[in-house]
């Protein structure tokens, strides 16, 4: 399956301290220890990847990140894994 987090209108400060992880079913995918990772050329800045899901059943992702005291979780289920 393929994920995508955009980071809408973020500040500089908390394009600096963003950090956080990526799990699909409780796993982690993807660690995010600094915001380097993350591609800020563009609005909104991104963070994409490929992991392995469930063919035809439901999968859990979600993304949980923090910057500058601020916290962004959003979960969502996808049914299909590509």
């Amino acid at each position: 399956m393929t994920y995508k987090v955009e980071f809408i209108q973020l500040s500089a400060a908390e394009k600096r301290t963003t950090n956080g992880t990526v799990k699909v079913e409780g796993t982690t995918v993807k660690s995010v220890p600094n915001p380097d990772q993350i591609d800020w050329s563009q609005e909104p800045g991104v963070l994409s990847g490929t992991t392995p899901g469930k063919s035809g059943q439901q999968n859990v992702v979600v993304a949980d990140f923090h910057g500058s005291g601020a916290q962004q979780k959003q979960t969502v289920k996808r049914t299909r894994a590509r």
